[in-house]
């Protein structure tokens, strides 16, 4: 039997990224958006990217000091945060919120091992956020004016 399989879910005591029930980290945990939902971040995302991206053409064409680019932190930490909510099927601020909407209705998380899960992937979701907007950044500064 692969070790794999003897892996428990993520628990209140369990430090590290949630754990999927096969034991993969970075796995689907606990999902609180319908598609319909996620199709939302998915374009939300897109949209905000592009315009990061223009913005930054722009910024480089008009000869703008590298510092003014620290301003795209804040789209790329956006269109990065709406592709993980779309790809890992969380939103964080409804897992924050103790609520999940898998329908068209919001409903409460009752369950308390499961809401603790949903915001310990919440948490996960924003380190990896961050880990594509940061470079991102660094780039976008390093491009000659």
């Amino acid at each position: 039997m692969a070790p794999s399989s003897f892996a428990v879910s993520a628990l209140p005591d369990r430090k590290g990224p949630p754990l999927s029930p096969e034991g993969r980290p970075g796995d689907l945990v606990c999902p609180n958006i319908s598609p319909r939902e996620r199709r939302k971040r998915l374009l939300i995302g897109l949209f905000v990217f592009t315009g990061a991206m223009l913005a930054l053409g722009v910024m480089v064409m008009l000869g703008l000091e590298r510092p003014w680019r620290l301003l795209l932190f804040p789209l790329f930490a956006t269109a990065a945060v709406c592709y993980f909510e779309w790809r890992d099927r969380t939103c964080v601020a409804l897992a924050g919120l103790g609520t999940r909407k898998l329908t068209d209705k919001m409903e409460k998380v009752e369950d308390v091992r499961e809401l603790v899960r949903m915001r310990r992937q919440s948490v996960w979701l924003m380190g990896k956020a961050m880990l594509v907007a940061v470079p991102l950044t660094l780039f976008a500064l390093l491009l000659p004016r």
